[in-house]
């Protein structure tokens, strides 16, 4: 919720201003080996972490977006493509991987004026042939013993958005890890309609406020009746800024129905 506002905000305020984000870039390390990727970020653009990350691996990244926002992350994952997901968890890519030759990292624009501000990096060392493409089975990684797998899996089931879905996303609000419950819960967001609200009924109850947060906030950003009724409820949790925050979309929705 807090990264969509801030990237929506740099976009109203105008190109000006993002331009000016991405030329204070602070402090990034990356470091990659076969066991983990580590990235460091500290006030630094998203295209700088990309574009470094490219730089040591075989990675080609192409985006629509500049990605000029501003981020302070810590990642330490297993596996790039987690390390990516991470660092994109709030954005619309692909990631192509290949047994042969460059993967391929394709992130799209939500805004259909920042595809005149899309850029490129080059692999390391150039292909020899196409690549075939795999990919992930996110099926699989949801029923993997590794919390960041499982994660991994709910972040794919929103962005297919067939059928199946939800139903995976309704497993990943049970699970014992709670990254993997906030990551079921931004995929119900991005997903919407009523089944992905009623799912989100399960998540206002959960054990850990953080959690009820996340689902407050993706009740808010679908809206409906029955989000309504839910953040109803949720206005009288026991914690002070899940309180506040069903009470400031309840507003909210109250006057963009007016």
């Amino acid at each position: 919720m807090t990264a969509r506002k801030v990237r929506g905000a740099c976009i109203a305020a105008g190109l000006t201003l993002c331009l000016a984000l991405a030329q204070a870039d602070g402090d990034l390390r990356v470091t990659i080996t076969e066991d983990a990727v580590t990235i460091k970020a500290d006030n630094t653009s998203v295209r700088s972490v990309l574009e470094e990350v490219s730089r040591q691996t075989r990675l080609v990244v192409t985006s629509q977006e500049a990605l000029d926002e501003l981020v302070s992350i810590t990642i330490d994952q297993p596996t790039l493509p987690q390390a990516i997901r991470r660092l994109l968890r709030h954005k619309s890519f692909l990631l192509q991987q290949s047994k042969e030759g460059a993967d391929k990292l394709r992130v799209f624009s939500d805004e259909a004026d920042n595809r005149q501000h899309g850029w490129a990096t080059q692999p390391r060392h150039q292909p020899d042939l196409e690549p075939d493409s795999e990919l992930i089975d996110y099926q699989a990684l949801a029923s993997s013993g590794d919390a960041s797998d499982r994660e991994e899996a709910m972040y794919g089931f929103g962005d297919i958005g067939d059928s199946n879905s939800i139903g995976y996303l309704l497993v990943g609000l049970s699970d014992p890890d709670e990254s993997v419950r906030e990551e079921a819960i931004q995929s119900l967001a991005e997903l919407g309609g009523p089944e992905s609200v009623m799912a989100l009924g399960i998540a206002v109850n959960d054990p850990e406020a953080n959690v009820r947060l996340d689902a407050v906030d993706a009740l808010g950003e679908i809206g409906g009746q029955e989000a309504v009724r839910l953040l109803q409820g949720a206005s009288a949790d026991e914690n002070d800024t899940v309180r506040e925050s069903a009470a400031e979309w309840l507003t909210e929705l109250a006057w963009m129905h007016d």
